[in-house]
């Protein structure tokens, strides 16, 4: 009995009985068992559907925000009667280290369900014809699979690698070897671009499903940063950078993507549910709907996005929130002044309220600068739009989370084919849409400029620790110590001691689960008497 609750701990071990989110309109089931489930092709599909609610899980500890704190986008903020001690929030290397254990029980609950319908999908008789459905529900299980294992990786580093649903005696795990790790990522991507739908992009019934371009992008960005990181030419002679470049290039060329005109029109920011959703830009998004109406027990709502909003007041339209991961200024100074991205993405709020008005009497580390892009929306000073529509502020927002677009898909492109001639041309379609104009092309291209452009795309979406990462430790701590805010309120140095090697340390609560299999690196054992760390 005790290893099978030390089972349930250290992999969340939550069978999907009681998933009652209705993330693809699927309806619920919660009165089933496993030795009477999994027997027709409407069983697989809702089990399909279990592994895609598990994306909505996010809160305060989402991976998109704990990556904008743990670059030198955002400081960490928060209230100042919150309690949380010691600048919990304060880059990512200051943070309660325990604080992540969502994300490693979300990611491994995602893979346990994505194991189940892998393991059960041949135990269904499929109706003839339906062999390729087969296949596309197993495909679309090894992309959301993937999907978590990289998180994970990225997260944490160094985890333990489970490819199958365990018994009670396999409950103790040890980290698998980060390149056995990814290899099992690509494999699975792999299989997902060789057995998903190349579904043309927009709205439509399957909107929101895994796609072959959205398993093409995924599997380009997991080999851009693992071959970054890990100084590697490859990945376990499972995909090289032709590969990759050729999957991109497929993309491009037969997917049917393009830009949106205007860069605004990505972001929900009028006071209306009328933004682009499942636009033709859109390669994978993580759905939210408002339907959840209050209930805390239903989690199709977006959790997170009441985090960034304005400390507990309403500046029409920016919806009250909790403040946390202001924006640093030296993302927003960085912008030319012509960059129409700047403002689609963050709000400054002296300019938009006038000096003074931003209310800071419990707002920790006001920078002047806030969440323009994915901040939830108000109807009036007193309604916010989840609110409009039957909901609670903070669980009800309903803006999706963009995963994969078309522009990242550009940029990996231009990164791959860097000086070929095709970088500059995905390259420049970036910055022409940025600026509305084309007087701002480039000719020739560096790594640095691509490097650049892709903070400057993809500010407040997550993406830009990892691509500091990927360019080596050492340009990290550059970036983060440099373009910082340096004071005794804003205390950011990116660590460089002890073997630090750029990832959260693993939650306390899971080494003891996992009776001390689970190995903290150098660097957080020797902090483990001194977190957190500033």
């Amino acid at each position: 009995m005790n290893k099978i609750k030390i089972l349930a701990g250290l992999l969340f071990f939550i069978f999907l009985i009681g998933c009652n989110e209705d993330f693809l309109d699927n309806q619920p089931f919660d009165k089933v068992t496993s030795g009477t489930f999994y027997k027709t092709r409407e069983d697989i599909e809702q089990a399909v559907t279990a592994v895609y609610d598990v994306l909505q899980r996010d809160s305060w500890n989402a991976p998109n925000l704990i990556a904008e704190s743990m670059s030198d986008n955002c400081s960490g903020g928060g209230g100042i009667v919150d309690g949380f001690g010691q600048n919990e929030f304060d880059q990512f290397y200051c943070i309660d280290p325990d604080l992540a254990d969502p994300n490693w029980q979300n990611g491994y609950l995602g893979i346990y369900r994505a194991n189940l319908v892998i393991e059960n999908t041949g135990n269904v008789k499929w109706a003839s014809g339906e062999s390729g459905l087969a296949a596309q529900y197993a495909g679309e299980a090894r992309f959301l699979r993937a999907y978590f294992y990289f998180n994970l990786a990225k997260i944490f580093g160094h985890i333990p690698l489970v490819t199958k649903i365990l018994t009670p005696d396999e409950a103790y795990i040890p980290q698998a070897d980060p390149e056995d790790v990814y290899k099992y990522i690509a494999e699975d991507l792999v299989y997902a671009i060789e057995n998903l739908p190349a579904t043309p992009p927009g709205p439509g019934p399957d909107a929101g499903r895994a796609t072959k371009w959205a398993a093409e992008a995924m599997l380009a960005r997991v080999w851009l940063f693992y071959t970054g990181y890990y100084k590697k030419s490859g990945i376990a002679g499972i995909v090289t950078k032709l590969q990759v470049t050729n999957y991109l290039d497929d993309i491009i060329t037969n997917g049917g993507f393009e830009l949106l005109p205007d860069y605004s029109d990505l972001w929900e920011l009028n006071e209306s549910n009328d933004y682009n959703k499942d636009n033709i830009e859109t390669l994978f998004a993580i759905k939210y709907t408002y339907l959840g109406h209050s209930d805390w027990n239903i989690n199709d709502g977006n959790r997170w996005q009441v985090m960034v909003g304005p400390r507990n007041k309403t500046y029409v339209p920016y919806a009250k929130g909790w403040g946390i991961f202001p924006v640093n200024p030296s993302i927003y100074y960085a912008y030319d002044t012509a960059d129409t991205r700047r403002d689609a993405t963050i709000v400054n709020w002296e300019e938009f309220l006038g000096p003074g008005v931003y209310d800071i009497s419990d707002q920790r580390q006001y920078t002047g600068f806030g969440w323009n892009k994915y901040c939830a929306r108000a109807l009036s000073a007193n309604q916010t739009v989840a609110e409009g529509y039957g909901g609670n502020f903070m669980i009800d927002n309903f803006q999706d989370l963009t995963i994969l677009r078309y522009a990242d898909v550009l940029l990996m492109a231009a990164e791959l084919h860097l000086g070929d001639g095709k970088d500059i041309e995905y390259y420049n379609m970036i910055r022409n849409r940025a600026f509305q104009d084309n007087a701002h092309e480039k000719t020739s291209l560096t790594f640095q400029d691509i490097m650049d452009e892709r903070r400057f795309e993809f500010a407040l979406e997550g993406l830009r620790y990892y691509d500091l990462l990927r360019q080596g430790l050492d340009v990290a701590k550059a970036a983060i110590d440099a373009n910082s805010l340096q004071s005794d309120e804003f205390p950011v140095s990116f660590p460089s001691d002890k073997g630090f090697d750029g990832f959260l340390k693993i939650p306390e609560t899971q080494v003891g689960l996992s009776n001390n299999t689970l190995k903290q690196s150098d660097y957080w054992e020797s902090a483990a008497s001194n977190s957190p760390r500033h």
